[in-house]
């Protein structure tokens, strides 16, 4: 009737056990999903982990070498322009420069020493330093005195305006007058800062510290190597020509390094794959065949050793320009230049004689011989000659007797006159019924004249007859005349010559 186990009391002491035991389950059981969670991560991770260093390891390898090294371009040769006989009229002259390559890290201190020792045994040019450059330079001498060009005042003013910055360093830039230049800074400031300025603004690729260095120069860099870290010798170019006088508006200018692309081509040459310091040809022959002068640009990477300094390799191998001939002749150039600045100087003393402009060219095949363009300024003496070649195929001007040349040519084309075609020019002049008399600037005539006098003399009577008579007119003294129409077609046809250059 009665069962034979032991009753059971659960007081308080066994209820508060119970209930421990059954949090301890709760407790062990989370821990144990926790502890499942974190391996399953970790395998996860370290499975990803043997893939990328495993598997992967070529492809981020290379993806670390990209990252890690940079590449910049130099220009290539530019081709160079020669006569018809070869003779260079542009060419490259070498230039030896102190080109200066980022160095990762680089400190301060270690900048100052390097160009301590530049401006000691080298020779800086600071001629084209300009004078925004300078305020810049004497920004970064003296903080102490560039903070005091704007007082507190203006300083808590310009700090509530959202380009606050610029504005307090443009009004540094207009308190420093070139008074203020000359008792801060001294030349040799300027050519310290120019190459500290250059140092501390180079973060990547390269710049160009010295350029036309001596050999001499040249050595003392290359043999401290070690202090001048980043700091190596290089070969540039610049454009040179063979009489800086002559023909040089007609072939044109190249910018600099320093100039880069112009404001005006910017876009364009970008587009083609410039680089905004890449050298362009600007007007002339440099600029309507920069495609064939410039060349192809060589690639070179920049990459660096465990202490930041830079390895410089190259990458692609560029190409020269091409070069392309002219019909000009130098030799009769030279000559023609000579000749017209001779007469120019010989007629100072008339008015309107400031300027000649003159082209040899061969008529049949419309070949550039020469052509020379001088002008001078009569309000400076000695009078300055200028080369404004350029004029002769861009300017404007009245024809005038220019157009005799022409008129003999027409007339030789139809078949008008021969060799030796003789006219007469007399004080009676010509006179077409219904008009007033004609006559060459000298009234009293030439008399009887050829082609090649009434050209000497500019004839004026000369060009009228045998233009009558390319008309189909006949002429007699104060009669009427009949002309066919068509000559005038004849006289234009007769003017269009094929022009090369």
């Amino acid at each position: 009737m009665f069962s034979n186990r032991p009753i059971k009391f659960i007081g308080r002491k066994e209820a508060q056990e119970q209930e421990r035991n059954q949090l301890d389950n709760v407790v062990a059981r989370r821990f144990y999903i926790i502890i499942g969670v974190v391996i399953v991560i970790a395998s996860i991770f370290a499975l990803r982990l043997f893939y990328m260093q495993v598997n992967k390891s070529d492809f981020y390898s290379a993806k670390l070498e990209q990252y890690s090294t940079n590449t910049f371009e130099v220009d290539a040769l530019r081709g160079e322009i020669v006569d018809r006989n070869y003779n260079k009229l542009v060419y490259n002259e070498n230039v030896v420069c102190a080109t200066y390559y980022a160095v990762k890290g680089i400190k301060d201190d270690e900048i100052k020493s390097m160009v301590n020792f530049l401006t000691k045994n080298c020779n800086i040019d600071i001629s084209s330093v300009t004078e925004r450059e300078k305020k810049d330079y004497l920004l970064m001498k003296d903080k102490k005195f560039a903070k005091s060009l704007v007082s507190e005042a203006e300083k808590k003013a310009l700090a509530a305006n959202d380009d606050g910055d610029t504005e307090y360093y443009n009004l540094q830039l207009k308190r420093i007058t070139d008074s203020v230049l000359k008792k801060h800074l001294s030349d040799d400031d300027v050519r310290y800062y120019k190459l500290y300025y250059t140092i501390k603004n180079c973060k990547s690729g390269s710049a160009v510290l010295l350029e036309n260095i001596s050999y001499q120069e040249a050595s003392v860099i290359g043999e401290n190597n070690d202090l001048l870290r980043g700091i190596q010798v290089t070969s540039d170019w610049k454009r040179a020509y063979t009489d800086e006088s002559t023909l040089k508006s007609t072939l044109g200018k190249v910018t600099t390094k320093k100039q880069g692309l112009p404001a005006t081509l910017k876009d364009e040459l970008l587009a083609l794959d410039y680089s905004n310091d890449s050298r362009v040809g600007t007007s002339g022959l440099e600029r309507q065949y920069e495609d064939i002068l410039s060349g192809n640009k060589s690639v070179m990477t920049l990459k660096y050793a465990s202490d930041g300094t830079p390895i410089v390799k190259t990458k692609k191998q560029g190409s020269s320009g091409e070069n392309i001939q002219l019909t000009i002749d130098w030799d009769i150039q030279s000559q023609l230049t000579q000749m017209v600045e001779q007469c120019l100087y010989s007629h100072t003393a008339e008015r309107y004689q400031q300027h000649i402009y003159c082209i040899v060219m061969e008529p049949k095949t419309g070949d550039i011989i020469a052509l020379v363009g001088k002008e001078y300024n009569k309000e400076k003496t000695p009078y300055e000659m200028k080369d404004a070649t350029y004029l002769t195929y861009t300017g404007a001007y009245r024809i005038g007797s220019t157009m005799k040349g022409a008129v003999i040519y027409a007339c030789f084309k139809n078949n008008i006159i021969k060799a030796n075609h003789y006219e007469t020019d007399t004080s009676e002049g010509l006179k077409i019924a219904g008009t007033k008399a004609k006559h060459s600037w000298n009234k009293s005539g030439f008399g009887n004249i050829n082609e090649v006098q009434a050209l000497a003399y500019s004839s004026n009577i000369y060009m009228m007859k045998i233009i009558i008579k390319l008309a189909g007119g006949h002429y007699q003294y104060d009669k009427p005349i009949h002309i066919d129409k068509s000559a005038f077609a004849k006289l234009r046809n007769a003017r269009r010559i094929r022009f090369r250059c």
